[in-house]
């Protein structure tokens, strides 16, 4: 598995990913939402005619692999991310992203599909939010088809045939669930977990460890190295496909030392929030009632 996981294979993945969003997933994700598929797009635009939901939803994603950065995250640094989520607490702010949009590639899981649990999400997008009233980021989280295709067959509800067909018509993740993160002064309740369940709870841990990625890179505790810089030389013609995927390599390092510094970045974004931003407030605009280690007002 570790020596699988590297830049060719990584762009090969976001390629195949473009091509799908381009060519199949306008038509596969009108029919998927015709029939009550409820995690193509977001729950604002249901009142739209599904072909129009899919089309929409696949031009936000188009945007976010063309005109954003991606980073694959090798299985060391995925276990210091999930390790940091369970005690994560993050105020989000434009200044945790390392870019407006981009893709995310995790080499483990950092979370299962909730309406199976246990198809395993292993890609995340984002981008700009939803226009609504506050400010923040749309993420989007994706399971592995590959896997879902498996389980499948292991099943008996499609033969090793139907799977393989099934997949040459689909890119390498599926759409499996969204979410708008508001910046503070507003917290998202994910980010900023209070009650013992919350800390476990699933998706709020897959939440926290994407975010979590966000903040250990732009604060330098996880290092993106260009994909180009892993070439051999003389480059290969196709060397371009690989201009804007990072890889994000942890082997050798210990993923508690390193889920301790991204709690740490977190630790200081939340004291920085309470000096610029204040007292925050929950989505109805009611200020939330402090903790003593809250560490935002």
């Amino acid at each position: 598995m570790p020596g699988s996981w590297n830049a060719r294979r990584c762009a090969d993945r976001r390629a195949l990913l473009l091509k799908y969003l381009v060519e199949r997933a306008p038509r596969h994700w009108a029919a998927m939402i015709a029939h009550g598929a409820r995690t193509m797009a977001p729950a604002e635009w249901r009142g739209e005619p599904p072909a129009e939901q899919a089309a929409r939803m696949a031009r936000v994603q188009v945007s976010r692999v063309v005109e954003g950065p991606a980073y694959a995250f090798d299985d060391v640094a995925v276990r210091a991310l999930l390790t940091a989520s369970v005690g994560l607490r993050l105020p989000m702010a434009a200044e945790v992203l390392p870019a407006a949009r981009g893709l995310l590639m995790f080499q483990l899981p950092v979370g299962v599909d909730p309406s199976d649990n246990c198809t395993p999400l292993t890609a995340a997008t984002w981008g700009p939010g939803l226009p609504r009233h506050f400010a923040g980021v749309w993420l989007t989280w994706w399971f592995d088809a590959e896997a879902a295709a498996a389980r499948e067959v292991r099943e008996g509800r499609l033969s090793e045939t139907e799977a393989r067909l099934g997949l040459a018509h689909v890119g390498p993740w599926l759409p499996a669930g969204h979410l708008s993160l508001p910046y503070v002064p507003i917290l998202e309740t994910r980010l900023w977990p209070r009650r013992a369940s919350d800390r476990v709870d699933p998706e709020a841990l897959m939440v926290r460890a994407i975010a979590g990625s966000w903040l250990a890179l732009t604060h330098g505790v996880l290092r993106a190295v260009p994909a180009t810089a892993e070439l051999t030389s003389p480059q290969p013609p196709d060397a371009a496909s690989l201009v804007g995927l990072n890889m994000v390599r942890a082997a050798g390092r210990d993923p508690a030392l390193l889920a301790s510094g991204i709690r740490a970045a977190a630790d200081g974004a939340a004291a920085a929030a309470r000096q610029r931003y204040g007292p925050v407030r929950d989505f109805t605009g009611r200020p939330y009632p402090r903790e003593p280690d809250d560490g935002v007002a």
